[in-house]
Protein backbone atom coordinates (compact mmCIF):
# COMPACT_ATOMS: atom_id res chain seq x y z
CA UNK A 1 0.00 0.00 0.00
CA UNK A 2 3.08 2.24 0.90
CA UNK A 3 4.30 1.80 -2.57
CA UNK A 4 0.69 2.82 -4.20
CA UNK A 5 0.82 6.06 -2.28
CA UNK A 6 4.37 6.94 -3.31
CA UNK A 7 3.73 6.51 -7.01
CA UNK A 8 0.72 8.84 -6.90
CA UNK A 9 2.70 11.56 -5.37
CA UNK A 10 4.80 11.20 -7.54
CA UNK A 11 2.40 11.04 -10.32
CA UNK A 12 0.24 14.07 -8.97
CA UNK A 13 4.19 16.11 -8.34
CA UNK A 14 5.11 15.48 -12.51
CA UNK A 15 1.39 16.66 -13.08
CA UNK A 16 2.20 19.83 -11.14
CA UNK A 17 5.67 20.70 -12.44
CA UNK A 18 4.08 19.76 -16.29
CA UNK A 19 1.18 22.21 -15.60
CA UNK A 20 3.31 24.79 -14.57
CA UNK A 21 6.05 24.61 -16.93
CA UNK A 22 3.25 25.36 -19.52
CA UNK A 23 2.07 28.22 -17.57
CA UNK A 24 5.40 28.98 -17.39
CA UNK A 25 5.98 28.93 -21.25
CA UNK A 26 2.68 30.68 -22.56
CA UNK A 27 4.04 33.90 -20.61
CA UNK A 28 4.32 36.53 -23.18
CA UNK A 29 6.60 38.77 -21.25
CA UNK A 30 9.35 38.00 -19.33
CA UNK A 31 8.90 36.65 -15.85
CA UNK A 32 11.93 38.76 -14.03
CA UNK A 33 10.76 41.53 -16.52
CA UNK A 34 10.51 44.97 -14.43
CA UNK A 35 7.20 46.38 -13.36
CA UNK A 36 5.88 49.53 -14.41
CA UNK A 37 6.76 52.28 -11.07
CA UNK A 38 3.09 52.41 -8.82
CA UNK A 39 1.90 48.84 -10.82
CA UNK A 40 0.88 46.20 -8.79
CA UNK A 41 3.47 43.45 -8.35
CA UNK A 42 1.61 41.25 -9.90
CA UNK A 43 1.05 43.13 -12.84
CA UNK A 44 1.91 42.25 -16.07
CA UNK A 45 6.24 43.03 -16.67
CA UNK A 46 7.13 45.80 -18.78
CA UNK A 47 8.32 44.25 -22.68
CA UNK A 48 11.78 43.87 -22.69
CA UNK A 49 12.55 43.79 -26.94
CA UNK A 50 10.93 46.79 -28.44
CA UNK A 51 10.52 47.77 -32.08
CA UNK A 52 12.54 50.73 -33.68
CA UNK A 53 9.34 52.52 -33.66
CA UNK A 54 8.76 52.03 -29.75
CA UNK A 55 12.07 53.72 -29.27
CA UNK A 56 11.76 56.33 -31.62
CA UNK A 57 8.37 57.27 -29.19
CA UNK A 58 10.41 57.32 -26.13
CA UNK A 59 13.32 59.24 -27.87
CA UNK A 60 10.65 61.95 -28.30
CA UNK A 61 9.81 61.63 -24.80
CA UNK A 62 12.76 62.29 -23.51
CA UNK A 63 13.51 58.85 -22.56
CA UNK A 64 17.56 58.15 -21.93
CA UNK A 65 19.45 56.08 -24.12
CA UNK A 66 22.33 53.73 -23.34
CA UNK A 67 24.74 52.42 -26.03
CA UNK A 68 26.39 48.92 -24.97
CA UNK A 69 28.90 48.82 -28.02
CA UNK A 70 32.62 48.89 -27.77
CA UNK A 71 33.89 52.66 -27.68
CA UNK A 72 35.05 52.64 -31.29
CA UNK A 73 31.62 51.77 -32.53
CA UNK A 74 30.29 54.44 -30.68
CA UNK A 75 32.50 57.23 -31.28
CA UNK A 76 31.91 56.05 -35.12
CA UNK A 77 28.04 57.12 -34.62
CA UNK A 78 25.72 56.47 -31.22
CA UNK A 79 21.79 57.77 -31.23
CA UNK A 80 21.80 61.71 -30.57
CA UNK A 81 22.61 61.95 -26.68
CA UNK A 82 23.04 58.61 -25.65
CA UNK A 83 25.37 57.82 -23.14
CA UNK A 84 28.19 55.01 -23.67
CA UNK A 85 27.90 52.25 -20.86
CA UNK A 86 29.24 48.90 -22.26
CA UNK A 87 29.17 45.77 -20.22
CA UNK A 88 32.69 46.68 -19.37
CA UNK A 89 31.58 49.95 -17.33
CA UNK A 90 30.00 47.51 -14.35
CA UNK A 91 33.40 45.31 -13.38
CA UNK A 92 33.76 44.31 -10.00
CA UNK A 93 30.48 45.81 -8.72
CA UNK A 94 31.52 49.39 -10.00
CA UNK A 95 28.84 52.19 -10.34
CA UNK A 96 29.44 53.51 -13.65
CA UNK A 97 29.48 57.53 -13.74
CA UNK A 98 27.02 57.75 -16.03
CA UNK A 99 24.26 56.61 -13.72
CA UNK A 100 24.75 59.61 -12.48
CA UNK A 101 23.25 61.72 -14.89
CA UNK A 102 20.77 58.85 -15.60
CA UNK A 103 17.03 59.20 -14.16
CA UNK A 104 16.60 55.89 -13.01
CA UNK A 105 13.26 56.12 -12.68
CA UNK A 106 12.29 56.91 -15.97
CA UNK A 107 11.86 54.90 -19.15
CA UNK A 108 15.53 54.01 -20.22
CA UNK A 109 16.79 52.34 -23.90
CA UNK A 110 19.31 50.13 -24.05
CA UNK A 111 20.79 49.33 -27.78
CA UNK A 112 23.47 47.64 -29.39
CA UNK A 113 24.64 46.41 -32.91
CA UNK A 114 20.96 44.61 -32.24
CA UNK A 115 20.83 40.54 -34.64
CA UNK A 116 23.19 38.21 -32.76
CA UNK A 117 24.63 41.16 -29.86
CA UNK A 118 23.28 40.41 -27.05
CA UNK A 119 25.14 43.01 -25.02
CA UNK A 120 22.15 45.39 -24.44
CA UNK A 121 20.26 42.81 -22.61
CA UNK A 122 23.60 42.11 -20.68
CA UNK A 123 23.61 46.04 -19.87
CA UNK A 124 20.34 46.37 -18.63
CA UNK A 125 20.46 43.04 -16.38
CA UNK A 126 22.98 45.03 -14.76
CA UNK A 127 20.78 48.16 -14.47
CA UNK A 128 18.44 46.25 -13.17
CA UNK A 129 20.57 44.78 -10.89
CA UNK A 130 22.26 48.02 -9.37
CA UNK A 131 18.86 49.83 -9.30
CA UNK A 132 17.21 46.71 -7.07
CA UNK A 133 20.27 46.89 -4.40
CA UNK A 134 21.25 50.45 -4.28
CA UNK A 135 17.47 51.47 -4.98
CA UNK A 136 18.82 53.48 -8.36
CA UNK A 137 15.34 52.37 -10.25
CA UNK A 138 15.71 51.05 -13.51
CA UNK A 139 12.74 49.51 -13.44
CA UNK A 140 11.81 50.98 -17.07
CA UNK A 141 14.47 49.60 -19.14
CA UNK A 142 14.12 48.61 -22.40
CA UNK A 143 16.26 47.11 -25.68
CA UNK A 144 15.72 48.28 -29.04
CA UNK A 145 15.69 44.81 -30.76
CA UNK A 146 17.13 46.48 -34.19
CA UNK A 147 19.68 48.39 -32.84
CA UNK A 148 21.80 51.24 -33.63
CA UNK A 149 22.12 50.03 -37.39
CA UNK A 150 18.39 50.20 -37.95
CA UNK A 151 18.06 53.85 -36.17
CA UNK A 152 20.61 55.29 -37.89
CA UNK A 153 18.71 53.62 -41.11
CA UNK A 154 15.55 55.28 -40.51
CA UNK A 155 17.11 58.27 -40.21
CA UNK A 156 16.88 59.31 -36.59
CA UNK A 157 19.06 61.41 -34.86
CA UNK A 158 22.87 60.47 -34.18
CA UNK A 159 25.64 61.65 -33.53
CA UNK A 160 29.50 60.93 -33.62
CA UNK A 161 32.70 61.40 -31.29
CA UNK A 162 32.64 61.88 -27.54
CA UNK A 163 29.11 61.65 -25.67
CA UNK A 164 27.10 64.05 -23.60
CA UNK A 165 29.77 63.24 -20.22
CA UNK A 166 32.80 64.03 -22.50
CA UNK A 167 31.38 66.76 -23.81
CA UNK A 168 29.72 65.48 -26.91
CA UNK A 169 26.24 64.72 -28.14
Amino acid sequence: MAIFYQAAVIILAGILIAGADSLRRSVKTRPDAPVAPGAAANAPALELDITLAQAVDLFNQGAAFIDARNKAEYEAGHVQGAFHLPLEAFSGNAVPEALSAIDGNGPVVVYCAGGDCHASHDVVIKLQQLGANLGLGFRQCHVLKEGYPAWAAAGQPTATGPGPLEGGQ
